[in-house]
Parts: structure tokens; sequence; C-alpha cells
């Protein structure tokens, strides 16, 4: 019998209790945002926009499923569809409650045994690191281009320092068994060493993780861009370039709890106010799509984890 199966059933009870009280805070905190611009002079000005934001958002969790599956798949010749997507929608719930994110594993290792459970979070936490490494790619590129379209009196110097960021990045990506393979002299010698010897196993799995990662990345940069064209604000390179800049700051801020909350908002009003002073739509903007690509999901991740009974 697996530790998870000893839990006491009360103190489940009140886990998951509390689980969803955090929910319903997090979803009530946003939703008062958004009432927030009731009183403002906010128009729908192209519908399409808004539309097409709403519809990319299954193809956005349709590769965080992709890269999800492709990870179970080196434990388990076959992935039931219902386990691979309880486990994923019960870990974008839980990521709600933990810096960047980065919890996910969490939500997503108590549907699986003790046999594979740490080397399913070690590979959900690498896949974590390539969603980040994207964002700094894409950000890269953005500073680049943005250097001459968007902030030209912005010093050379910032190029300089991403530029080296991602490199050291990329390295860090590659060679991944390093850290925890230097961390086990020191602390946590046991497992440090098994997490070690699962990403060197699995380090083939790098390149499929990465390229599914770029690919949602750019999805949902061109989410927050259609939903800001939709009120109004020109859809054209700059945007684009703007808002993966946007991300690249997020990524490099450590973010509070709660997915991110006021964080998207900073940066984007940072940055893509330069190309628009309607801070009120770009804000707004931001929070449509915090709803539409985590609010639903996790709402369905918190019906889920109201279902689930520890494994024996």
């Amino acid at each position: 019998m697996t530790k998870l199966a000893k839990i006491n059933p009360l103190y489940l009870r009140g886990i998951k209790a509390l689980f969803v009280v955090l929910l319903i805070y997090v979803l009530y905190y946003q939703l008062n945002k958004a009432k927030a611009f009731e009183g403002n002079q906010i128009v729908l000005v192209e519908p399409i926009g808004l539309l097409m934001g709403f519809l990319l958002m299954p193809l956005n969790w349709t590769l965080e499923g992709l890269k999800w599956r492709s990870i179970l798949q080196k434990f388990q010749k076959r992935v039931g569809l219902k386990t691979l997507l309880f486990s994923l929608f019960t870990g974008i719930s839980m990521s709600l409650f933990t810096p960047n994110r980065a919890g996910n594993f969490i939500g997503r290792m108590i549907w699986f045994g003790s046999a594979i459970r740490v080397q399913v979070s070690v590979l959900s936490i690498y896949g974590n690191v390539a969603q980040w490494l994207s964002s700094i790619i894409f950000g890269v590129i953005g500073i680049g281009m943005g250097t001459f379209f968007i902030f030209p009196k912005i010093n050379t110097t910032y190029l300089i320092i991403s530029s080296l960021l991602i490199i050291g990045v990329i390295i860090l990506y590659l060679i991944p068994y390093w850290i925890p393979q230097f961390l086990s002299k020191y602390i946590f010698t046991r497992n440090m060493t098994h997490a070690a010897r699962v990403l060197k196993e699995h380090h083939s799995l790098k390149w499929e993780l990465l390229i599914l990662s770029l690919f949602r990345h750019f999805v949902f940069s061109m989410q927050f861009a259609l939903i800001m064209f939709a009120f109004g604000i020109s859809f054209n390179k700059d945007l684009i370039f703007a808002v993966w800049i946007t991300y690249f700051v997020m990524t490099l801020i450590p973010s509070p709890l709660f997915g991110k909350l006021l964080l998207r908002e900073s940066a984007a009003l940072l940055v893509i106010g330069t190309l628009s002073d309607n801070s009120t739509v770009i804000l707004l903007s931001s929070i449509i799509l915090w709803f539409i690509n985590l609010s639903i999901p996790a709402i369905l991740g918190g019906i889920i984890w109201l279902k689930w009974r520890p494994l024996k």
C-alpha cells in the first residue's frame, strides 16, 4: 500500500475542501478585476479576434497534453486517455497555487503508482523547463526585432545579456542531469542521484518537448494578440514581438502564487504599453486570456480532484 493510500479520509476531505476554497477564491479575485472595467468605454471592435482567441484554447492544451503523453509513454506502453486527461487537468488546477505554475507535477503525480511517481515528476518538471526555454527563445527574438521596431532606445546590452542567458539555459536543458548530480553531493543524495539517472535515461525526449513547447508558446501568444486586436489594438508584427517580450519578462520574474496574477498585467503594461496608451484594453485582454486558458481547465481539474481517491 502506498503512502497516498494511507491518508486519513478525514484529512483527505479537508485537503480537498481547502483546494476548492482556494480555487474559488482565485476565480472570484479575477472576476472582480474584470468587473472593474464595467464603467469604462470598452468597445468590441473585432469580435472575430475574441472568437479566434477562444477557439485556440483547445489547441493550446492539446499541445501540452501531447507533451505529457510523450513523458508518460516512457514508462507505460499504453497511456489511458482518462488517466492522461485527469492528471493533466488536476495539474493545471494545482499549478495555480505555486510560483510560476511550476507545481503542476504535484497534481499529476497523484494519479500514478509509487514505482514511477518520482520519474514522472522529474520529467514533468523537465517539460516545464522546456516551456520556460521557449519563452526565452521567443523573448530574445522579440527583443532583437523589437529593438528596431518597438524599442529604438533600448541599449544593445539588453540583447547581449539575453543572448548569454538563452545560451546558458540551452546548455542546462541539453544536459539537465548536471544539476541534480551536483546537488546529490550535498542534499537529498538518494533522490537527486535518482533524478539524474532518470534524466540521463530519457534524454532523447528533450527535442520533442521543446518543439511542442515552441508551438504552444506561439499559440498562446497569438491568443493574447488576437484578444487585444478584438478591442481595437492593431494586429501587426510589433504587437507579436511585444507579446513575446511580455512573456519573456514574466519568465524572468519569479511570480507570486495563484497563477501569475498581476504579473502578466504588469508586464503587459510595461511592454505593450509602448505600442498603445489604452491600458484598459491591455489589462482587460490579459484577464480574458487568463479566464480562457486557465479558469476553464482549472475548474475541470477541480471537479476531477473531488473525485480522486488514493491509489492502493
